[in-house]
């Protein structure tokens, strides 16, 4: 086997309300990355390497 750990599951880090794009605001930790969802227009995530960054960027799409 090339890699013998597990895939570790999402943890959901916090959880902001509705953003200014109408979607909520959530974010999940997955290993070393941040996934932010609901601070773009396309609702597509974003992936952030820090939990500081993902808070600020969640910020700034609060209305």
């Amino acid at each position: 086997m090339p890699n013998s750990r597990p895939i570790p599951a999402p943890i959901q880090m916090f959880d902001y309300g509705l953003g200014i794009f109408g979607r909520t605001i959530v974010c999940y930790r997955t290993g070393d990355e941040f996934f932010l969802y609901g601070v773009t227009a396309s609702g597509d995530p974003r992936v952030l390497p820090s939990l500081g960054m993902a808070r600020e960027v969640a910020a700034s799409a609060l209305p």
